[in-house]
């Protein structure tokens, strides 16, 4: 952990890492449930050690307009699961004292999820990253158009200024058509499963749009539906291919022991 000139402080490789390593993984230093209240917050707070206090509180609070205790866990809480739809929705969120300290990207470098099994957070990085160079973690979904974006990083009191954000006015307007795209095509698939070619033509395409602006999340996901309609179809040549990439991307980000990495080995 290091301090950043107008951003406080950030998480700092200390030296190179490789794609799919293992960053973090750490054990919630306060729980509570999504329907949370100032007193159901202070009320674990206060059964904390004073050093975990006071470290607490000096996390960052862009919630002013809330009592202190709820402003924090705004601020810094990740959920406990998944919120994705079709996902088993997270009940609880958590405070995590070093992985609150990851800043943001829209294209981030580190990636992480909760594992239910270890109950820790644990923190992958999608790419190789070099000694000295800031982890980033997304704080929104990295497929949103930038005006979305900004939009939701509003709650965080902050304007984003990533390498994604800062571009020209007209490259932003064309990176913003190629995520509409990828969004477009991983919510039409649904309804075009009884059609291979057009299925596989939307799934490609968004595969190779999410590799072409960095985006790493997702792709495993696709790789999933792809093997799994290929099973359907008994295309078993082709799904052994996206059973390879489903598990390649599950790993990079989720880590081996995740239960997605788990469940897709049982599937083969």
């Amino acid at each position: 952990i290091d301090d950043i000139v107008g951003r406080g402080k950030a998480m700092i490789a200390s030296r190179d890492i490789v794609a799919g390593e293992l960053v973090l993984s750490e054990s919630p230093t306060l729980i509570d449930n999504l329907t949370r209240t100032n007193s159901s917050i202070k009320f674990q707070f206060d059964k904390l050690t004073p050093e975990k206090q006071v470290q607490l509180l000096n996390l960052a609070n862009s919630h002013p307009e809330l009592p202190q205790y709820q402003g924090l866990l705004e601020t810094n809480a990740l959920p406990l699961g998944f919120t994705q739809t079709g996902r088993a929705f997270a009940t609880e969120a958590a405070i995590f004292l070093l992985g609150s300290r990851f800043n943001h990207h829209c294209v981030p470098n580190v990636m992480h999820h909760w594992n239910e099994a270890e109950r820790k957070e644990e923190f992958h990085a999608l790419v190789g990253i070099s000694a000295g160079s800031e982890l980033f973690i997304c704080y929104s979904d990295s497929t949103f158009s930038k005006s979305t974006r900004q939009q939701a990083l509003k709650s965080f009191s902050f304007l984003c200024d990533c390498s994604a954000c800062s571009l020209p006015a007209a490259d932003s307007n064309a990176r913003d058509a190629r995520l509409a795209v990828i969004r477009s095509n991983t919510e039409a698939m649904a309804s075009i499963v009884h059609r291979p070619d057009q299925y596989f033509g939307k799934g490609i395409e968004a595969l190779r749009l999410l590799k072409a602006e960095g985006i790493m999340s997702g792709s495993s996901a696709l790789a999933y539906d792809l093997f799994q309609c290929c099973t359907a179809w008994s295309d078993y040549s082709n799904a052994k291919k996206w059973a390879k990439k489903m598990m390649e991307w599950y790993t990079l980000e989720l880590g081996l022991d995740s239960a997605e990495v788990v469940h897709a080995t049982h599937s083969l």
